[in-house]
């Protein structure tokens, strides 16, 4: 399903039956479009290339659930099996070996590419008014699949993001990323998402993965019985899947954002995967140790076999041009945060006095190679952008305080926001258990993503070598929204 303008307003009439919508979309609960089957995907891509491209799960991947996830009818966050996904995987090298870099000028190399918020703004407005869906390259934001620049047009009076763009291809999952550097590229839902809840002063967003209290407690009580270990020891099979029983599912909860936006959905879905990767449930770059490894590796045995580990923005000075109002969105706007946690007589998790150096340990390293890991995982370079977002976001905001930027006609308006047709609510618990040397451990994993905005401008600092950026409009861009930098390697 598309998840960008496709409910955007429960208002929107349908695009079909007005005699120019692409007669391969089908009417969608809620106005919008969406394919009838994967198939159909397949259909439309190989025959039109251009054309409206909808998506189950997202707009930058061509297997029918993204990354292998889906959400089951009861809300419960689930994987795939390797049939389907591997049955899906052979679909999309179907058309991985297609002319890609015949959708459109957008897909043309460029070391810097800028999209035009204001014109963005503008199609969205148009199109949502029209109850029509955006052709690819607005989806994908002209292609762009890093944001290294905001930059301020003071001729058009425009906010501007600006970084390397096009050569797009499926990756082996069939995830659209950049044919050198490995990035997907930024989502027009995750922007109709993020800004109108900054714009709207919102304040924080993110979303937590927690265990159910009583179950986490049964669970420990079941680790601590006496012979536990022995058992553990003898049928660790069996008893893993008893404790897994007791642990139950854990319950996610949405802050800030509709709870059934792809935007959410991709926040828990890297959460998620930064907890596998942590407790080595996951592939992890050859340069990161787990949890596991930490501990063995510090030789740190976990006090209470409870971590928590949670995103947030990282507190990294912004550099800009106050004259020309062009700001330099670092590479590292994602951190990692850890805490240890114990559960207390009345069952409830308290931060423990007693630090976990592994887990500690594991944070500071995937936050110091997250720009690596994002080339590895699509999810986390997802989260990546979704957070440079953010951040552009409010900048304009405190810029427009000084009337920089023209009003957004609907980036402001929380009614454009995607949704999704269900609402990610739980997951199985994120636990492993590890054999070493002093004898079997476990440990549970909690967290989210905690994203706080306000507050921004005070990281600001005067930066160099910014006066050499440029927005001069390209004439021969066929586009309304993009420009390419003259000085680019086209």
């Amino acid at each position: 399903m598309l998840e960008s303008l496709r409910e955007a307003s429960a208002t929107l009439p349908s695009s079909t039956g007005n005699g120019d919508a692409n007669p391969d979309l089908r009417a969608a609960p809620g106005g919008g479009a969406s394919l009838a089957n994967y198939d159909d995907l397949i259909r439309l891509i190989e025959s039109t290339i251009d054309g409206d491209w909808l998506i189950n799960g997202g707009t930058s991947t061509i297997v029918p659930y993204r990354n292998g996830v889906r959400i089951s009818t009861e809300g419960l966050i689930e994987r795939i099996g390797p049939v389907e996904h591997d049955a899906a995987i052979a679909k999309a090298k179907r058309i991985g070996r297609m002319r890609w870099d015949a959708l459109g000028d957008w897909q043309k190399p460029s070391d810097l590419r800028w999209v035009s918020l204001h014109e963005v703004d503008r199609l969205v407005d148009s199109l949502r008014k029209k109850g029509r869906l955006g052709k690819l390259e607005l989806e994908l934001l002209g292609g762009i699949v890093r944001i290294d620049y905001l930059a301020w047009d003071s001729d058009s009076n425009e906010w501007l993001i600006g970084g390397p763009a096009g050569s797009l291809v499926p990756n082996v999952d069939g995830e659209l990323v950049h044919e050198q550097l490995r990035l997907p590229p930024v989502l027009l839902e995750d922007l109709i998402t993020i800004a109108p809840h900054v714009l709207s002063g919102g304040g924080e967003f993110g979303c937590s993965i927690d265990p159910d209290t009583k179950r986490l407690q049964q669970a420990y009580e079941y680790a601590m019985q006496p012979g536990a270990q022995r058992s553990l020891q003898r049928t660790p099979d069996r008893w893993i899947e008893n404790w897994r029983k007791l642990l139950g599912e854990q319950n996610t909860t949405i802050v800030g954002l509709p709870a059934d936006s792809p935007t959410a959905f991709a926040l828990l879905k890297a959460d998620v995967e930064m907890k596998m990767m942590g407790l080595g449930l996951e592939p992890l770059p050859p340069t990161l140790r787990s949890y596991w490894h930490e501990t063995e590796f510090l030789q740190s045995r976990s006090p209470n076999g409870l971590v928590r580990w949670w995103y947030t923005l990282h507190t990294n000075k912004i550099p800009y041009d106050s004259q020309q109002a062009v700001y330099k969105i670092s590479v590292q706007n994602v951190k990692v945060l850890s805490e240890s946690q114990f559960i207390n007589e009345q069952g409830d998790r308290v931060v423990s006095n007693l630090p976990d150096i592994a887990a500690d340990a594991f944070a500071t390293h995937f936050t110091k190679k997250h720009e690596e890991i994002q080339r590895h995982s699509v999810v986390q370079a997802r989260l990546r952008h979704i957070l440079d977002l953010a951040v552009v976001m409010e900048l304009i905001r405190n810029e427009m305080m000084k009337e920089r930027g023209a009003p957004f006609l609907c980036l402001h308006d929380l009614a454009i926001q995607p949704h999704m047709p269900r609402t990610p609510l739980r997951i199985q618990s994120i636990a492993s258990t590890h054999q070493a040397k002093d004898g079997t451990r476990y440990a549970v994993v909690s967290g989210g993503v905690a994203i706080r905005t306000l507050g921004l401008a005070k990281r600001l600092s005067l930066g160099t070598n910014l006066q050499a950026v440029t927005v001069e409009r390209n004439l021969n861009s066929k586009s309304p929204f993009w420009r390419e930098d003259i000085g680019s390697n086209r």
